[in-house]
């Protein structure tokens, strides 16, 4: 009898949690079968496995046996996409599902089905398209709508798509605020709900510098997934922790890193396979393995070539230069250092462009979002002013009130939208000082690169290691790379088409000043600090420091003023407003 009662307990123990990680369908009820088909798909978790296809299956096959319910048809085509999504590389499939299932559904905008299926359809276009600002939008205005219903789980990805918006954007702390959102939500139905909220939060843990914790969310969600059903996440796992903790010694990297090259060949996903072979080139330079971490790097180049993916590219080649560089390969070093020289100097352009394009998705967002802040207080103040006017008898007095306060929160929209504008432009100034420092630095660190080499072989042919003519035809080539004073006149141009009136206004009140103190004078007008610019020019901050009071001197400035303030009294117009 005691056995019997507590086998009776266990099974309502079991019940209950059961209960408790079984999200409550929303799909309005269409015909028994399938409604308990779809009850089953969306206790699946995030992802949907190639396990699931023959419910799918059944789904399609009572959608040709009921043609006069068409839901079956568009929630076949949904799940369909779903798992395409998923198992299949080829990813046309899976939208060409999507959005023959959101034709067949928007007949009904105001449905459920129609909201679910545009959910999914909309976050695979804006991502594609890197449109981030109609992704925010979007993902607020369903937030509003499967809020307003109780369905958490589809509220949870809403705010997992604003986070990755703002990470996107370079926003990391509102990044990880949002996605903490989702995992606070998810958490409740279980963990496997909760793997990939937990993933992105340790992403932004460590882009705000909190390392340790991000590495330890990693190592918990190791673990637990070992024998997930999704390869594709587990190896992506690996690689974010590899990527980590590459910068410590110790057996963690190490292990890890092994366990990744073993589960490499279960990887499915082109993206994360070659990513995860970046990772183990990593591993192989640290074990002193030269050759086969060339050998991984030389495999994967094509690819982010192909992907035109260039700060993978960049990185490669830079490992690529410094892999040869250390056996000794000086002239390969040299030809993988020039070809970074060119991938950078050509990427910048994207680079800033790509960046400006973000800050205007940013400022839209803010934009929207006051719009959003001002909307909630007219409905308020409407609300307020039907209310006052059935209850008060003095309308005319009330009116006036309300108007002067609408009149007031108006002025102020006005204002922020100024300041916004304000900002949008100096926004502009600081990212075109952001790509003059990146195209002088790249020189800098180009030119100090080959010097190295050159030091190498002017050191190797002093012990007779190289033959003179080889060593002297190598030192011909490294010298027509060095710095230049073309290149420095390329950057006074790129230099004055921001500040147009700098370098005229300064040589004309201060003539003896040189081409070096103008070369410092531009740095501190970019606002960059006295240890930025000593890494750029290669030498200790001291002497800038140093630089810097000679040029005061030359300037006859006083104490009391501040030497950037003065400099740019020389240029007045971009800091006019």
């Amino acid at each position: 009898m005691k056995d019997k009662i507590l086998f009776a307990l266990f099974l309502a123990c079991s019940f209950t949690n059961l209960l408790a990680e079984t999200p409550q369908s929303f799909w309005p009820k269409v015909y028994p079968p399938a409604d308990a088909i779809m009850a089953q798909l969306d206790t699946c978790g995030p992802e949907i496995f190639a396990d699931k296809k023959p419910l799918i299956d059944k789904l399609y096959l009572m959608a040709r046996q009921h043609p006069e319910k068409p839901a079956l048809l568009w929630r076949a085509k949904f799940w369909d996409a779903k798992l395409r999504r998923n198992t299949e590389h080829n990813l046309d499939n899976g939208n060409r599902l999507i959005n023959e299932a959101y034709q067949l559904a928007k007949k009904d905008i105001t449905s459920y089905d129609y909201h679910r299926i545009l959910l999914f359809k909309n976050r695979l276009e804006f991502q594609q398209n890197r449109d981030y600002y109609n992704l925010y939008v979007f993902s607020k205005k369903e937030l509003d709508y499967f809020s307003s219903i109780g369905d958490e789980l589809r509220s949870a990805d809403c705010y997992t798509e604003v986070g990755r918006v703002y990470d996107e954007l370079g926003i990391p702390i509102q990044a990880l605020e949002n996605i903490e959102k989702s995992y606070q939500i998810s958490k409740k139905y279980g963990n496997k709900w909760t793997y990939s909220r937990r993933s992105n939060i340790a992403y932004c843990k460590f882009k705000l510098g909190q390392k340790d914790e991000a590495i330890e969310i990693l190592k918990n969600i190791e673990k637990e997934y070992k024998n997930g059903p999704d390869k594709n996440f587990y190896i992506n796992i690996l690689t974010n922790l590899c990527f980590f903790l590459s910068d410590r010694s110790g057996n963690d990297f190490n292990n890890y890193s092994e366990n990744l090259i073993e589960n490499l060949e279960f990887c499915s996903d082109e993206f994360i396979k070659h990513t995860a072979q970046f990772n183990i080139s990593g591993y192989y330079f640290q074990k002193k393995q030269y050759q086969n971490c060339i050998a991984v790097l030389l495999n994967i180049l094509p690819y982010f070539n192909d992907t035109e993916d260039a700060v993978r590219q960049g990185l490669c080649l830079s490992n690529l230069a410094s892999c040869y560089a250390t056996i000794g390969d000086y002239k390969k070093a040299t030809e993988y250092y020039d070809q970074l020289a060119q991938l950078q100097l050509a990427a910048t352009q994207g680079r800033v462009a790509s960046e400006v394009m973000n800050a205007e998705s940013l400022l839209k967002i803010k934009q929207y979002n006051m719009q959003l802040e001002e909307q909630r207080r007219t409905n308020r103040f409407r609300m307020t002013a039907i209310i006052i006017g059935s209850v008060l008898v003095i309308l005319g007095l009330v009116g006036i009130i309300l108007f002067y306060r609408y009149r007031s929160r108006k002025n102020k929209v006005q204002l922020e939208n100024e300041q916004l504008k304000s900002e949008k432009q100096q926004l502009e100034i600081a990212l075109q000082n952001k790509k003059l420092v990146a195209s002088s630095m790249m020189l800098e660190e180009k030119d100090q690169a080959l010097k190295v080499i050159k030091e190498y072989i002017d050191d190797a042919r002093g012990r007779d290691s190289v033959a003179k003519d080889v060593a002297t035809k190598i030192n011909m080539a490294v010298n027509q790379h060095l710095m230049s004073e073309r290149e420095w006149e390329r950057f006074k141009l790129s230099f004055e088409q921001v500040y147009p009136d700098f370098f005229e206004g300064l040589s004309t009140q201060y003539p003896e000043l040189t081409e070096y103190d103008l070369r410092l004078c531009a740095f501190y007008m970019m606002g960059i600090d006295t240890k930025q610019i000593a890494l750029i020019l290669n030498v200790q901050p001291l002497s800038i420091q140093r630089s810097r009071s000679r040029i005061r001197k030359k300037m006859a400035l006083d104490r009391d003023t501040d030497f950037i303030t003065h400099l740019r009294k020389f240029n007045p117009k971009q800091f006019s407003e």
